[in-house]
């Protein structure tokens, strides 16, 4: 069952999170074990120590994830934030090509598939 938010989330150190994992070799696990978990209501994205701990259990050091959150990863994802921004993203899901094209919306993605086919 998906449930729709009660209110709305603050999601930087989620999405931090999910940073951290991809330097860790840990990126899938985390993604469905945060997703799955919050939309059951069964996890707190604002929540440092929560995060750190779904790290852990995802085989990263969850223990170095809140030093690693407040300095290193805020910069990358505000850098993160400052490209999609230039790029012209105001949603998601938004997928820019190679070439800067944007798409935004998921009724683009034959399309996308498509030109990801033509360039390999």
């Amino acid at each position: 069952m998906i449930r729709g938010t009660p209110k709305i989330w603050d999601s930087s150190l989620a999405n931090i999170g999910l940073l951290y994992a991809k330097q860790h070799g840990a990126l899938r696990a985390y993604h469905d074990r945060a997703f799955e978990s919050f939309w059951q209501r069964q996890l707190d994205i604002e929540d440092l120590s929560v995060l750190s701990a779904l790290l852990t259990e995802c085989g990263t050091d969850g223990a170095a994830f809140p030093a690693y959150a407040r300095q290193q990863g805020r910069r990358q994802l505000l850098q993160m934030q400052l490209e999609a921004e230039d790029y012209g993203v105001f949603g998601v899901p938004s997928f820019v090509l190679d070439e800067g094209s944007l798409y935004w919306g998921r009724e683009h993605l034959p399309r996308i598939k498509q030109l990801l086919r033509m360039k390999s």
